[in-house]
């Protein structure tokens, strides 16, 4: 059965497509990098100073395997380790993404994967955060990726206003002057607007949450 990329998700759900691989039946297993990982390249266009703020991610599963990822480029193949929810650790290069082929198991290429887009700050997730790296994220992400992204699918990106927490059950944020405020918990993740908390110092969490998704 052909290898299909069942649905790409840009920007945090925001917009989705269905997209079907045109591998070969000798080869049913492979699909082109750029492909299997949609708008990286519009990532990797914008310029190195315009995105030193924030990154891209992507989640992947499958409905009836593990969604094992190989990396086959010139030659070399490199594994793509999941993390939780799926989180791809590593992502192709520019190069890689070029020309390199990803390839999955027999029983993963027989059912449908989904490869979910999301937008994260550059921070390493902690208990404690700064806020103004969050803030500035955030504000990068909102001028970049609408200017990177084709022009027919820039009224389709949302506004980059917030960032939810994955993974904790709480959260508030600690000001300047010493003031705290619990963080509000739509669909119960904690959720940090800058706008609504001017003066913001740090983040705290009971934990250190395991994913950070900008958006609206």
């Amino acid at each position: 059965m052909t290898h299909k990329i069942l649905r790409r998700t840009m920007l945090a759900g925001a917009l989705a497509a269905a997209l079907a691989s045109p591998a070969s039946a000798a080869d049913d297993r492979t699909v082109e990098a750029k492909k299997a990982f949609p708008f990286l390249d519009a990532y990797y266009r914008i310029a190195p100073a315009e995105r030193s703020r924030f990154r891209v991610g992507y989640l992947i599963s499958n409905d009836k395997a593990a969604p094992d990822m190989v990396l086959v480029h010139e030659g070399r193949r490199t594994p793509i380790p999941l993390g939780r929810d799926g989180k791809a650790m590593r992502l192709p290069t520019a190069q890689e993404l070029a020309t390199g082929q990803i390839e999955t198991s027999a029983a993963a290429a027989a059912g449908k994967t989904k490869v979910s887009m999301f937008v994260e700050p550059a921070v390493t997730p902690a208990s404690e955060i700064d806020a103004a790296a969050i803030s500035a994220a955030i504000s990068q992400a909102a001028v970049s990726v609408k200017k990177a992204a084709p022009l027919v699918l820039r009224m389709a990106i949302p506004k980059f206003d917030q960032a939810s927490f994955r993974g904790v059950a709480s959260g508030e944020v600690i000001y300047g002057d010493g003031r705290r405020a619990a963080l509000p918990m739509p669909n119960g993740r904690p959720v940090f607007e800058p706008a609504k908390h001017p003066g913001a110092k740090t983040l705290r969490f009971p934990s250190a949450p395991y994913l950070i998704v900008l958006g609206s």
